[in-house]
C-alpha cells in the first residue's frame, strides 16, 4: 500500500543517516532566477566577469552538503568546506559552460567513474586539501581542454602511470603535500610527462 510504502522509504533514509552513508549532495539548477545566486544565507557569492557568472561558495560546518541549485550559466565555481564525500557525475550535469572548477577542503575521497567527462570546456580543476588516495586512469578520462590539475595536499600514496593519458593538453599536475609511493607507476608517470617534451610540468615529491 501508499503507507506502507512512505513507511519503507522514511525508514530507508532514517538508516542511510545513522549508518553515515553518503547521502545526495550537490547539483546544477537551469534556472535563471532561483539558484544560489538568488537564495539568502546559501553561503554563496555570485559575480559577472569579462568571462561570464562566477560563483563562490564557503561553508562554516563541514558536515553540509554543498548547494544543489548551483547555476548552470556559471564558468567558475568555487566550493569550500563542504561534504563532498565523491564526485558524482550527477553534481555538475548541465554544467556545460564550466571552465575551471575548485573543491577546496571539502573531504573528497573518490571521483565517480568518468564523473567530469561531459564538462567539455573544464580548463582548471583544483582539488586542494581532500582526502584523495589513489589516482586512477578513470578520474579525469578524454578531458582534453583541461590544462591544470591541483591534487596537492592530499593523501595520495597511488597513482596509475597512465591516468592523464587521454588528458591531451596538460600543462601543470601537481601533486605536491602528498605521500606518494615512488614505485614503477609513478616513474611512468615521469617517463609520459618527460615524452610530451616540456608540455606537462609535474609538481611531486619523486
Amino acid at each position: 500500500s501508499c503507507g506502507m510504502m512512505a513507511g519503507v522509504v522514511v525508514r530507508a533514509l532514517c538508516v542511510t543517516v545513522l549508518l553515515g552513508l553518503p547521502v545526495t549532495q550537490g547539483g546544477i539548477s537551469s534556472s535563471f532566477t532561483n539558484t544560489v545566486c538568488q537564495r539568502s544565507g546559501s553561503g554563496c557569492v555570485c559575480s559577472t566577469t569579462s568571462t561570464g557568472l562566477v560563483v563562490e561558495c564557503s561553508s562554516r560546518s563541514a558536515e553540509t552538503l554543498f548547494p544543489l541549485d548551483l547555476p548552470s550559466q556559471a564558468v567558475k565555481i568555487t566550493l569550500r568546506n563542504y561534504n563532498v564525500f565523491k564526485i558524482m557525475y550527477e553534481d555538475f550535469k548541465g554544467a556545460d559552460l564550466l571552465q575551471e572548477l575548485n573543491i577546496i577542503n571539502c573531504g573528497v575521497q573518490e571521483i565517480g567513474d568518468w564523473a567530469l567527462y561531459r564538462l567539455t570546456k573544464l580548463q582548471k580543476i583544483n582539488l586542494h586539501m581532500n582526502r584523495m588516495t589513489e589516482i586512477t586512469k578513470d578520474d579525469f578520462y578524454h578531458m582534453i581542454n583541461l590544462v591544470d590539475i591541483n591534487l596537492s595536499n592530499n593523501s595520495i600514496s597511488t597513482i596509475r602511470g597512465d591516468a592523464f593519458y587521454s588528458v591531451h593538453n596538460l600543462k601543470t599536475l601537481n601533486l605536491l603535500g602528498n605521500d606518494l609511493n615512488c614505485n614503477c607507476e609513478a616513474k611512468r608517470l615521469k617517463e609520459w610527462a618527460y615524452l610530451r617534451t616540456g608540455k606537462v610540468t609535474v609538481l611531486d615529491a619523486c
